[in-house]
């Protein structure tokens, strides 16, 4: 079920991400519609690195499952899409931030390496949970 809820989300982000970069102006739209627009690009991100997580996941769990056929089968956690939307929403993140560090000054190799460690603190944070 949260698998389709992204997914819907991410598409309708995607659409209206596409329509207000086509047909309105940051003059036109204002500090909300500029707020409304990082909101969308952050769903759209959400839902197309969660497709991936979840996506490499299974990929890797078939292939293991097809290599390993005549050996005994070690019985592991299954995944959900819920568990890969707490990493992706962490990953999410960095691109919007770089995008509001790009409009406010430059992105440097000493921001690309601040978020980094930023984005691999929360990765751990999150994994420990």
């Amino acid at each position: 079920m949260i698998s389709k809820i992204i997914f819907s989300l991410s598409t309708l982000s995607g659409v209206g991400l596409f329509l207000m970069l086509t047909q309105t102006s940051p003059n036109k739209v204002g500090p909300l519609g500029i707020l409304i627009l990082f909101m969308m690009v952050y769903l759209v991100f959400l839902g197309v690195i969660s497709f991936f997580l979840y996506g490499s996941y299974r990929v890797f769990s078939i292939a293991v499952v097809y290599f390993r056929k005549g050996q005994p089968v070690v019985q592991k956690e299954v995944k959900t899409p819920g568990f890969f939307l707490k990493y992706s929403a962490a990953l999410a993140f960095a691109p919007i931030s770089l995008i509001a560090k790009q409009s406010t000054g430059g992105v440097g190799i000493f921001e690309i390496l601040l978020l980094t460690i930023i984005e691999i603190i929360a990765i751990i944070y999150i994994s420990k949970r």
